[in-house]
């Protein structure tokens, strides 16, 4: 009787602890199939969260041209605020925003009062591309980004992303964040 109550026991015992290999098997298995996905997933999660930061991007680039628009309309055409700091001590920006791309500040663009041009960063040209004839509008924003080591004159017109990494969307012509201008630019209004 002692001998047939250890063969149940051990049977009960052998029991239990196949059901314990089956488990961790399908463990195994469970995670090997979630990693999987997770690697088909992920390409797809940072692009979508790329496209967030560009749509933000643009969001807040427009939120310093409106200011800076606001700012000329108190003080007259051709005026452009100081500093970004002066922006938001006078209430035309709510706050001073970051560049979501590098999570910095943005890159001021002046208005170089002595060349009467713009200052915006210079475009590369890619290898074995051919030099294009760029409007004159467009000329001027990329002559550099006018503090050529000295103090920046003219004021403040727009901001850029100070990131040099390609985009995903095509920005008014330009697939780099740094080429990205959020200039304000002001329109003759004509009578009538």
């Amino acid at each position: 009787m002692k001998l047939r109550g250890q063969r149940a026991y051990a049977a009960r015992y052998d029991e239990r602890h196949g059901e314990h290999g089956y488990a961790m098997a399908a463990l195994i298995v469970a995670i090997s199939v979630m990693a999987i996905l997770m690697t088909a997933v992920m390409p797809v999660w940072k692009q979508s969260a790329q496209r967030e930061k560009e749509a933000e991007l643009v969001f807040r680039g427009q939120q310093y041209v409106h200011a800076i628009q606001l700012f000329q309309r108190k003080s007259g055409p051709g005026t452009y605020p100081p500093s970004i700091d002066f922006l938001v001590q006078q209430k035309f920006l709510r706050k001073k925003y970051k560049d979501p791309i590098t999570n910095d500040d943005f890159q001021p663009l002046y208005a170089n009062a002595q060349a009467g041009v713009v200052s915006a960063p210079q475009t590369a040209q890619r290898p074995g591309q051919q030099a294009t004839a760029t409007p004159p509008a467009q000329q001027t924003l990329q002559s550099g980004f006018g503090t050529n080591g000295t103090t920046p004159q003219g004021g403040i017109i727009g901001v850029t992303s100070k990131s040099k990494d390609a985009s995903i969307k095509i920005y008014n012509g330009r697939e780099h964040y740094n080429e990205w201008a959020f200039v304000y630019i002001q329109t003759a209004q004509q009578a009538g």
